[in-house]
């Protein structure tokens, strides 16, 4: 070997040296011997591997094997927790903090915690660096990067060019789309610790847990009013849109003649209505209670269809009607049946007002609808006509 090869190279370096006897320790530790061997190869330079497919290039077979995988759609690595598959070990090591819950990368300024290092770069330029140089011409929205900015344009175009390839759902990012994705899928990665209810984004679970905290976070800027979601805030803010807002209930209007006329029904006696639906009474504290079916969450899910409940036994009450297609209240002066006592109470009015009502179970009659459906809530069947005040 000459001086000049040497002194490129390392004896470490080499990748084999021709010989024909056997190197002991102290040889190899001696410069003067290995420089006196023969060079049989030296590393020669990678050849280079085209993408058939896209201009992508690399001279890496093992990176080149994994970028064929955009092409084919391979997906060889599956999650044991749900259905998801990535195409490298790495993507599915990500994806697995979806089920572990794990944060562990730290936010140096603040106590931020994101699940990927990325997510903490996002946070730190947008947080903490202060450079924000790509601004709406729009409105005072600015960014860190011409990414988000791109995104947050479509708030004023209206572009929603994330479709579903199962419904007509259309959204203006791809993250709405991949938990709009995970309802078809029936997956559910954000569990509850504290009950066996589990969601699909981790925004839903955040604001389950208030459920079992009580915590509300959302604060009214104009009363004293605070809600466990956004979206239970939004329409309250509804109260304090509008220049016209009645102080009996919760009706609001910016026309005056249309306040004008609502004010009339308060005129034989105070009547409170529900904000949110057609809900009346002359009493608040009803509509009070009433207002909460609105914010409560729905925590029973059926296992057949997407509908949920805010108690159990209204969902037992639709899996018995529309999966198990029972009809469980009965004439008992004919065959009719049918699956609401407001459909039963109709026919009965108009087949058989002139007849006694008969209880189908005890065969009892009673005069007046109400008492018969009082009789039977007390002495028969307490869960469907509990979950039938609820329904009708």
């Amino acid at each position: 070997m000459t001086d000049e090869v040497w002194a490129d190279h390392h004896p470490m370096e080499l990748l084999e040296l021709e010989t024909k006897e056997e190197i002991t320790i102290e040889d190899s530790l001696n410069k003067d011997y290995l420089g006196s061997r023969v060079i049989k190869s030296i590393k020669q330079p990678r050849t280079q591997l085209n993408c058939n497919e896209c201009k992508f290039i690399t001279t890496k077979p093992s990176t080149f094997k994994i970028h064929l995988r955009v092409h084919t759609g391979e997906r060889p690595f599956k999650c044991s927790e749900c259905e998801y598959s990535g195409s490298t070990s790495h993507k599915l090591k990500t994806h697995m903090i979806v089920h572990t819950g794990d944060k562990p990368f730290k936010c140096k300024e603040c106590n931020y915690s994101g699940s990927t290092s990325s997510a903490i770069k996002r946070h730190q330029s947008s947080m903490h660096t202060g450079e924000k140089f790509h601004t709406c011409n729009q409105c005072e929205f600015s960014a860190a990067s011409s990414s988000a900015l791109q995104s947050h344009m479509r708030v004023h175009t209206g572009e929603k060019p994330y479709r579903c390839d199962q419904c007509d759902y259309c959204t203006s990012n791809s993250s709405s789309l991949t938990i709009h994705k995970r309802i078809h899928l029936g997956i559910k990665p954000y569990k509850c610790k504290l009950c066996n209810l589990s969601f699909v984004s981790s925004s839903r679970l955040t604001a389950h847990k208030r459920v079992h905290t009580g915590v509300k976070p959302h604060q009214c800027p104009k009363c004293d009013y605070a809600g466990k979601t956004v979206s239970a805030l939004k329409a309250h803010l509804k109260v304090h849109k509008s220049d016209y807002v009645c102080k009996i209930c919760s009706f609001n209007t910016p026309h005056f003649y249309d306040f004008k006329n609502h004010m009339t029904t308060h005129k034989n006696g105070e009547l409170f209505k529900c904000m949110h639906c057609d809900f009346s009474s002359d009493k608040i504290k009803k509509v009070k209670n009433h207002a909460l079916i609105h914010y409560r969450d729905k925590p029973f899910k059926c296992k057949l269809c997407m509908y949920s409940a805010s108690k159990s036994i209204t969902l037992k009450y639709h899996m018995m009607v529309l999966h198990a297609g029972l009809k469980p209240f009965k004439c008992a002066s004919c065959n009719f049946n049918c699956t609401k006592f407001s459909v039963l109470k109709t026919h009965i009015k108009k087949m058989h007002s002139k007849q006694k009502l008969k209880c189908s179970d005890c065969h009892m009659l009673f005069t007046e609808f109400d008492v018969l459906r009082e009789h039977i809530r007390i002495n028969h069947n307490e869960i469907i006509f509990k979950t039938l005040m609820e329904a009708v």
